[in-house]
């Protein structure tokens, strides 16, 4: 599959940080898994101004690996999906 490259003025345009405020975001995490997770959590939280984090999904460790987002969402009370009114 061959892609067309962008060109370089558009790609600095799609990624400079929004003027209009911080970035909203919804973090998708495995935070039981790896530190990684909680360092970018916490490093959001603590950063209003850059960053407003609207909702997060922290996927639990399960046997054999991490559960999909579909079935944390369906077997938990989902507090980041009811927080960002995505329930």
């Amino acid at each position: 599959m061959t892609f067309t490259a962008l060109d370089p003025e558009l790609m600095k345009k799609r990624l400079a940080p929004p003027k209009d405020g911080p970035v909203r975001l919804l973090i998708d995490a495995d935070t039981a898994n790896e530190i990684d997770d909680q360092y970018a959590l916490a490093w959001a939280l603590l950063s209003p101004e850059h960053m407003s984090v609207e909702a997060v999904a922290a996927a639990p460790r399960i046997a054999g690996g991490s559960a999909c987002v579909g079935e944390w969402r369906r077997t938990s009370n989902a507090p980041g999906w009811r927080l960002s009114g995505l329930a």
